[in-house]
């Protein structure tokens, strides 16, 4: 009741109900039954966690989309566990749990809009080097989520990211990350600063000049959680950033004040033509990237996978519905993507296989055997026979939407072998897809009952 916000809310034409959020009578009161989504976004990540607990104790047999749940979580490390669980939840069908973080959020958005190579550069010209100012929670997530990005493209040229880190307890810090990222190691150069951003020697700046074996900054990312701190330090830098041209980008709380000003940094000039404000809640806390929990985010690259497939066998983009980007997909071909996702799961359960987030980002590739491929293979055909089924696809000689037949609606066996092998490709790319959201394939120990079970079945086989 005391929340100053609840009048703002009900100005934009929300409904608002004081109480208790995880009390079942308060979900129901909200008609949790009658949701597409459910936000859960209390300071408390304990809080948030039973909310979603009690919203799927209420849909115990929901029919149709599944209530897509996202809960914030705060703490970074339970988060990156919590992700796993996405992709391992036994709620499909009913709830699709996805969880953020703003920070790490934060650091995905700011690497999309400051690339550390810029679409068309010379990866042998082009700056390697990154400073990050202030290495509190938006700073870990910047160098993780910066070594990742690199390690797609930079690092195949063979060159190092060159990161400056500068913090009063810098050299503990990349300690910390370099246990729990060894792939930190095997990609970048490391410079670890311990400084004071109050002091002269970072107003002197001298980390700007390229030295050593680095070049001069592509981005400075200035993240401290103290925004007048962050200010200073920001405008510090830009003082004295002339002679290196590094963009200065200050992380800011809301899109307020100084973040404002910098909207128009053409008309400002001199030493502000060179910084960026990045309102870190305004910019984090929005639909479009909240809801790109892990399963959406494969759903996405499924999709994109596709197009890339049918455009290599010469399908032209638009001749059919589902030949267009993700955000003009229709919303059904959307959720056949997500559905495609969700199973992925089931798939790895039936062959003994599990993921597992990957800590050395070298790791090769799993591959599934030839039988497992074929098993999979017509475990994904029964999976799309059964959604088209449900959409009143029926058996035809030819894909007609009027008639609502597909020649694909048919047994495994009796499909063609190209058919037969758009299942398979489906299949032979959930490592791929998965690797890309730093997860790994796993096989899981066999028990002596199961190994008893599987020689029993070859017997009788």
């Amino acid at each position: 009741a005391e929340n100053d916000l609840t009048v703002q809310c009900r100005d934009l034409g929300g409904v608002v109900l004081l109480g208790d959020a995880a009390d079942p009578r308060m979900l129901r009161r909200a008609r949790i039954g009658r949701a597409t989504h459910l936000f859960a976004l209390c300071g408390d990540d304990g809080v948030n966690a039973e909310v979603a607990v009690r919203a799927a104790q209420l849909v115990p047999s929901r029919s149709g989309t599944p209530l897509t749940c996202v809960l914030h979580i705060f703490d970074a490390k339970l988060c990156d566990l919590l992700r796993e669980r996405e992709l391992d939840s036994d709620t499909a069908g009913r709830i699709r749990l996805g969880f953020f973080n703003t920070f790490d959020l934060g650091a995905r958005v700011l690497l999309e809009e400051h690339p550390l190579c810029l679409p068309g550069d010379d990866p042998a010209t082009a700056s390697s080097r990154m400073v990050i100012v202030g290495v509190g929670l938006l700073g870990e997530s910047l160098l993780v989520n910066a070594a990742r990005q690199w390690h797609a493209g930079g690092a195949l040229t063979g060159t190092r990211l060159q990161v400056t880190l500068i913090d009063q307890n810098a050299r503990e810090i990349a300690a910390k990350l370099a246990v729990r990222y060894p792939g930190l190691n095997k990609l970048c150069d490391i410079e670890s600063l311990e400084m004071d951003v109050r002091s002269a020697t970072f107003q002197q700046a001298d980390f700007l000049a390229p030295h050593g074996l680095t070049g001069r900054p592509a981005c400075v990312f200035v993240c401290m959680d103290d925004d007048s701190l962050t200010l200073a330090a920001a405008l510090a830098l830009a003082a004295r950033s002339h002679n290196h041209n590094p963009m200065i980008v200050v992380r800011m709380a809301r899109n307020a004040g100084l973040a404002v000003l910098l909207q128009d940094v053409d008309s400002i000039g001199g030493s502000f033509r060179h910084l960026r404000a990045f309102g870190l809640l305004d910019r984090t806390c929005h639909p479009d990237q909240v809801l790109r929990g892990t399963q959406e985010i494969l759903a996405r690259a499924i999709h994109d996978a596709y197009l890339r497939q049918q455009l290599a066998v010469g399908v032209k983009l638009a001749k059919h519905p589902s030949m267009v980007p993700w955000d003009d997909l229709p919303e059904h071909l959307r959720e056949s993507n997500r559905r495609q996702a969700d199973d992925i799961k089931a798939k790895l359960k039936a062959v003994h296989c599990r993921t597992a987030p990957m800590l050395d980002w070298d790791e090769p590739l799993f591959v599934f055997t030839p039988e497992e491929m074929e098993r999979l293979g017509r475990m994904e055909h029964e999976r799309w026979m059964a959604e088209k089924q449900q959409a009143g696809r029926i058996p035809g000689a030819i894909q007609d939407s009027k008639a609502r037949t597909h020649p694909g609606m048919v047994p495994y066996d009796e499909l063609p072998l190209e058919e037969q092998e758009k299942d398979l490709g489906t299949v032979r790319q959930i490592p791929s897809l998965l690797a890309s959201l730093g997860f790994g394939v796993h096989r899981l120990p066999l028990l002596p009952d199961m190994i008893d079970r599987g020689s029993t079945r070859i017997n009788r086989s």
